[in-house]
């Protein structure tokens, strides 16, 4: 390398252009690219929020064929989720949306809870749990940081119901891993919910997820479990900004 070169190339002008770059603009891509990615989702805007302080509950769940038994159950449990909250004093308090997965990750946007969508349809195919973990983080902490930004008290809820193991993500275990973690560190509560499932309930532990509740896989087990969401959703949602 010649004299000119070290000068254009060399560690000191890298220094010097490191100390003065402007990194505006560039967003910095944390974890694997996921099929997801592409999906726009519609959230709540800030000036139709109903209150200051917010809670976000988002429901990741399973929608694999392992679940097909359980579709009628789960709409009237997600209608039970939505019943609960709509009646209890902190609606207005409270944003709410969920993910399906299974072969794919569909997420939907953040939306006041009296609109929430409980429609749910168990399909044949693989389950992609770690990439809709890291999907949901990607999601919960665009919007939260939106709202923070104008001035929203925001609390964040991940709740993951699932039957059985990952066998189809892009993303590995470690990385689904650090999005919990990331979630974590912001204080997101995360819960998982290892329905009629051992093995799911272990692998939430290796995940890194404290919250983790086992039941079994029954009809009375997931509209139970459902209302207990709601409670904790509720709970949390009273302690924000009180």
């Amino acid at each position: 390398m010649g004299k000119q070169d070290e000068n254009m190339f060399g560690s000191a002008a890298w220094n010097s252009f490191n100390d003065n770059y402007d990194a505006v603009g560039i967003e910095e891509n944390f974890g694997p690219e996921l099929e997801s990615d592409s999906i726009k989702t519609v959230n709540t805007p800030v000036n139709e929020l109903k209150s200051s302080s917010q809670t976000l509950l988002r429901l990741d769940i399973d929608k694999s064929g392992s679940m097909s038994g359980f579709t009628r159950a789960m709409v009237q449990a997600l209608e039970l989720v939505k019943e609960s909250i709509v009646t209890s004093e902190e609606a207005s308090r409270i944003q709410i949306s969920k993910t399906l997965f299974a072969d794919t990750v569909e997420p939907e946007g953040y939306t006041d809870v009296e609109k929430f969508d409980t429609s749910y349809s168990a399909v044949s195919g693989c389950t992609k749990l770690f990439d809709s973990i890291i999907d949901s983080e990607r999601r919960i902490k665009e919007y939260r940081d939106k709202l923070i930004q104008k001035g929203v008290s925001v609390q964040a809820v991940l709740c993951i119901l699932s039957d059985g193991l990952d066998n189809d993500s892009v993303a590995s275990l470690e990385e689904a891993k650090q999005s919990v973690k990331n979630m974590q560190d912001e204080d997101v509560t995360v819960c998982f919910i290892a329905f009629g499932s051992d093995q799911c309930e272990n692998l939430a532990h290796q995940l890194g997820i404290t919250n983790v509740v086992r039941t079994d896989a029954t009809i009375h087990d997931l509209h139970k479990i459902m209302k207990f969401v709601s409670i904790g959703t509720i709970h949390k949602s009273q302690g924000n900004d009180r």
